[in-house]
């Protein structure tokens, strides 16, 4: 069987006019296995990618930590007074920490009796956010947010919050006062009777959820994690050599930073793009995988109790049901989507599609309409081949839970 990857980017004229250094148009084609070019235009122009720059991140967090790599945060507890207690947190940056996780502390201390924690100490590696959906670029996660979303956390947990156990999927309200918190990178009780251990779930499926929920959070969090824009901008020159220069990611998301004449976007070229895919899908055949669509949102996996990812949401249909696995990227100036389609008779393509967007010229439904027919095009030239069999359930983060000790 043959194989091919295929990229197209599909960009407005308008683009001539926003900035110089970008291109109008580039698609590029090469053989899989072979990488002979079989078309090609444009293929070494800068486009904006948005969060098809997760897939950038993706590699790089494989590259560095690995695919079995597990965030453990460690948590001390020990007793200040009746049913009362202090608890420090050592952290782990676990790019998926968030309020889930940290209501399951305060379940376990809840089924300890402990209805008042006296002092809640956390240091710099304890990377807090609460709703990660509501996060933004202008505060730094190590920084403001942290201790922002925590005063939020605790001021409703006083109050009560529904919360689910993690362990046991049980539902309810969780309530307990905290009466003060604060940052300290030195531990208060070196001898505390009891010790929990959070496990994160390995990190290849993080990264699997991460890009099939497009988690703008958790992927900055890997990006700041591992050094930020300079190290990665090292990274691709370790990957890309000369042609590094041709890709720029400031962020981990595909989220642009700075705004007006001084917004920075993501922005990679094609041959870039289609590197990347292949560079990935060898990863993912080494540890024994089908190929780079694990990695990616498989139309119709949702079927195994995960939410819809908006490669369904976007492109789903009966024609594109587990052969159309992708990475979306929207922006307000640029759609775009890139993965592998798995076609009757040239096996899987693997393809970029960008298209950029000017307020009152174009929209994103319209960049979406061009990349669906093109979907759709090579579907009906190159039919629809196996599917991927790849269902996803509802995400837990959490590992492993182990508490030692007793109050």
């Amino acid at each position: 069987m043959r194989m091919f990857i295929l990229s197209l980017t599909f960009v407005g004229l308008s683009w001539l006019f926003e900035r110089p250094a970008l291109a109008e148009s580039s698609y590029c084609s090469e053989e899989l296995k072979t990488a002979k070019s079989v078309n090609k235009s444009g293929k070494d122009s800068p486009l904006k990618i948005g969060s098809v720059s997760k897939i950038f991140t993706t590699a790089w967090v494989l590259d560095v930590l690995g695919a079995d790599h597990r965030f453990r945060t460690r948590v001390q507890v020990w007793p200040t007074g009746s049913q009362t207690v202090a608890v420090q947190i050592f952290g782990s940056r676990d790019p998926y920490l968030s309020g889930k996780t940290l209501s399951q502390i305060f379940l376990e201390l809840r089924k300890r009796n402990v209805d008042r924690v006296s002092h809640f100490y956390f240091d710099d590696a304890f990377v807090f956010l609460r709703f990660p959906s509501q996060w933004s670029h202008k505060a730094h996660p190590k920084d403001a947010q942290t201790g922002e979303d925590l005063a939020s956390f605790f001021r409703d947990l006083r109050s009560g919050i529904e919360t689910s156990d993690l362990l046991t999927g049980e539902s309810g309200i969780l309530q307990m006062t905290v009466d003060k918190w604060s940052r300290t990178n030195k531990a208060q009780n070196p001898t505390a009777p009891v010790e929990m251990t959070l496990e994160s779930v390995p990190t290849l499926q993080m990264l699997q959820e991460m890009n099939r929920d497009s988690n703008n959070a958790t992927s900055q969090r890997f990006f700041l994690n591992l050094g930020g824009e300079s190290q990665m901008r090292r990274y691709l020159t370790q990957l890309y050599g000369k042609d590094a220069k041709l890709v720029r990611l400031w962020t981990g998301s595909g989220m642009p930073v700075g705004a007006g004449v001084q917004r920075r976007d993501n922005v990679a070229t094609c041959r870039s793009v289609l590197r990347i895919l292949r560079y990935l899908d060898e990863k993912m055949k080494t540890l024994g995988k089908s190929g780079v669509q694990e990695l990616l949102a498989v139309v119709g996996a949702e079927a195994g109790g995960a939410p819809e990812s908006t490669v369904s949401r976007f492109y789903g249909n009966d024609e594109t049901e587990q052969v159309l696995a992708g990475k979306t990227g929207t922006l307000n100036t640029a759609v775009s989507l890139a993965g592998t389609l798995s076609t009757a008779t040239k096996g899987e393509i693997f393809f970029s599609m960008v298209y950029s967007i000017r307020p009152k010229r174009s929209s994103a439904a319209v960049g979406r309409n061009h990349i669906r027919q093109q979907i759709n095009k090579w579907l009906a030239q190159f039919g629809q081949g196996p599917h991927f069999g790849i269902l996803r359930e509802r995400f837990n983060h959490l590992g492993n839970f182990m508490v030692r000790g007793e109050l």
